[in-house]
């Protein structure tokens, strides 16, 4: 019987001593662990080349897989020994156990991922022991190989002259620098009054600002006109961005909340009404029985009137504040003294306010303020709330805790996945990179959650809706965390792909967009389009940063511009009219209330947000820029036609477009 292909070999021959390296410990430690698998590869290549029965067997596939060995194949000792496959993966997806597409040099994987780099190792799947990573005898081919390398950057002096295999071995030992995010330059800074904003790469207003100088220009005549307007509408409604800072100027009292407060009964009433808000199933944060105990607890009640407001222990006020909030969540005004009360547990900043309550109460403080169009048309003004919410939430454990809390754990669940969410939503619009770091939360995370069947009667935001928010929380991560990272460029196709990919599962019929006869955002049900807002501004954006940034021209990337840009103004109208219609036909007697603006609308407004800006601007922007090039083109084709004598059929086509 022949021998293992492993028996006999000596161990001298799987290492090369060389003597002590004069080199940093960095290159030695480096070099070592290289050596070990290039000296352990060339055993195996020895392997496959031998004369053995066992190597002449080996050609056997499977999968993913060549077992270079045979199964019952002993070492020296007797103990039946593991077989050697080679390892195709990358190590990413290997130690994740994920399916790999083995794409060089990065798999899809690592690149949906955002990740700087795809390790191939090409080698085998066998343990490295302690003592093999940190020999003190590191290769000396390595050694070589690298100062070698060195010393051809240092003649060229730039990496531009080298050879492509070349700069692939300086870039594998770490020896020139990664490429810079050009996007990282793409910023506009706002000074208005004193006050500063700086906005990244994928805020309407960065954008806008990468236009020519006279679509710009446009833009300031129309927004100095729309101002002038706005500044008459606040002063007829005493509208003002400002009411939680006059709230400093106003004397204040808890007795004041009590005194603005109605009747029990009238508390409990509107309470109840707003569990049927869309919104409050939408995000599904509370628990009705939990809502119901805090009337209970908190309100001490006489004859149908409030004379106290009784916190939970260690003056938690945080469960009244939620009370009060879902008590004007559908009314238009609210009292100023429960503002100053809100304001005052908002400005809260020691350890005593880590209550789950208070997180809710964030998020909720978030939905009603994006309902009532105080957002600043960009989000700027909800800025502040989310870094608050995101706070909070890290600070209690939800990203990595909800194991070991207190309540619902689905309710946990879905909390923490829509801070992850307005986490996008705000990051993006601002420009900026996410406040829940790679570091802080395991993205992979979100594909391990099984949401179980849910027996509510409101199915519309179950567990189907939800499965897709968190399809969409990971790629909108991965997107973002691309294209703020500093030393790569972001692969804009990718990302694109990615959202369009999730766009034709949501509104699969957006396919047929163009050949439809009527507009087809009017049957999309609201979950649809609560996810279908965010990602036609994320696919819009993108294409318009190749467009203005990366300076792609090209008639498919214009096209899908344009094309995305008009199914968002048509989602934003076809939500509006189909709101409108659900409240006529909820009205009692078909009659809309005056009073307050209708439970779907007030839904609408805050799920639309800053999108149906981003789609009215960039689509201006396009036209207007296209308007441009075509009378350009017109007055140059009008000037060769005069010298010519000949009229041209380009240019009286310009002329009917124009």
């Amino acid at each position: 019987m022949s021998k293992g292909p492993l028996e006999g070999q000596n161990s001298n021959e799987t290492q090369t001593a060389c003597k002590k390296s004069t080199n940093d410990d960095a290159i030695s430690d480096f070099a070592t662990e290289m050596s070990v698998l290039y000296n352990k590869n060339e055993a195996a290549q020895d392997i496959g080349t031998g004369n053995s029965e066992e190597s002449a067997g080996i050609g056997s596939h499977n999968n993913d897989e060549e077992h270079y060995s045979d199964k019952n194949a002993s070492t020296s000792n007797g103990k039946v020994r593991k077989r050697r496959k080679v390892i195709k993966s990358c190590t990413f997806c290997r130690k994740r156990k994920l399916k790999c597409d083995r794409k060089r040099p990065m798999c899809t994987g690592c690149k949906m991922r955002g990740l700087s780099e795809c390790v191939y190792t090409d080698g085998y799947n066998f343990d490295i022991s302690h003592d093999d990573v940190y020999n003190k005898s590191p290769n000396l081919q390595l050694l070589n190989e690298i100062e070698s390398l060195k010393q051809q950057l240092k003649v060229e002096g730039t990496e531009k002259h080298l050879e492509p295999e070349t700069l692939k071995r300086l870039s594998i030992y770490g020896l020139i620098k990664k490429e810079a995010n050009p996007l990282v330059r793409c910023k506009y800074v706002m000074k208005k009054h004193d006050r500063i904003i700086r906005y990244g790469c994928t805020s309407t207003r960065t954008i806008i600002r990468l236009s020519s100088e006279n679509v710009t220009n446009y833009f300031q005549e129309v927004l100095m006109v729309h101002k002038k307007e706005r500044l008459k509408l606040k002063a007829r409604t005493g509208t003002s961005m400002l009411y939680e800072l006059q709230r400093i100027e106003t004397p204040w009292s808890l007795g004041m909340v009590i005194s603005d407060l109605p009747k029990y009964s009238e508390l409990c009433t509107a309470v109840m009404h707003s569990f049927g808000y869309k919104g409050f199933h939408l995000h599904n944060i509370f628990s009705e029985d939990k809502i119901m105990q805090y009337l209970t607890d908190c309100f001490k009640v006489v004859d149908d009137r409030i004379i106290e407001l009784i916190p939970h222990s260690k003056l938690n006020y945080y469960p009244i504040a939620i009370v009060l909030h879902l008590y004007t969540i559908l009314k238009d005004q609210m009292p100023h003294s429960f503002i100053s009360f809100f304001v005052m547990l908002i400005g809260q900043n020691t350890a005593k306010i880590c209550y789950i309550e208070r997180v809710q109460f964030l998020l909720l403080h978030y939905i009603w303020k994006s309902s009532r169009h105080q957002s600043g048309g960009d989000n700027s003004h909800l800025l502040a709330v989310v870094e608050l919410m995101v706070m909070s939430a890290l600070d209690v454990g939800l990203n990595d805790s909800i194991d070991a809390l207190q309540g619902d754990e689905r309710i946990l669940k879905n909390l923490w996945n829509w801070i992850l969410f307005y986490d996008i939503t705000i990051a993006f619009d601002i420009g900026r990179p996410l406040l829940v770091s790679a570091e802080m939360f395991d993205t992979e995370s979100l594909w391990k959650e099984s949401e179980p069947l849910s027996d509510e009667p409101n199915q519309e935001f179950g567990a189907a809706f939800m499965r897709k928010l968190r399809k969409f929380i990971f790629y909108g991560r991965s997107i973002l965390n691309g294209l703020h990272t500093r030393d790569k460029i972001p692969d804009l196709d990718l990302y694109t792909n990615f959202m369009e990919t999730l766009l034709d599962e949501i509104w699969p019929e957006n396919i047929d967009y163009f050949a439809a006869d009527k507009t087809l955002s009017r049957p999309l049900p609201l979950a649809e389009m609560v996810l279908s807002f965010p990602i036609l501004s994320i696919i819009c954006t993108l294409r318009n940063l190749k467009r203005l940034w990366f300076k792609d021209t090209s008639a498919s990337n214009s096209n899908a511009f344009g094309k995305y840009t008009m199914m968002s103004t048509d989602l934003v109208f076809g939500s509006i009219v189909k709101c409108y219609q659900l409240d006529y036909e909820e009205s009692h007697g078909n009659v809309m209330q005056s009073s307050s603006l209708a439970s779907n609308l007030r839904f609408l407004i805050g799920a639309i947000s800053s999108h149906w800006i981003r789609a009215l601007m960039q689509g201006y922007e396009l036209l207007y820029s296209m308007a441009l090039s075509a009378k350009f083109i017109n007055a140059e084709r009008t000037t060769f036609c005069s010298e010519s004598g000949t009229p041209s059929e380009n240019s009286n086509f310009l002329h009917v477009i124009l």
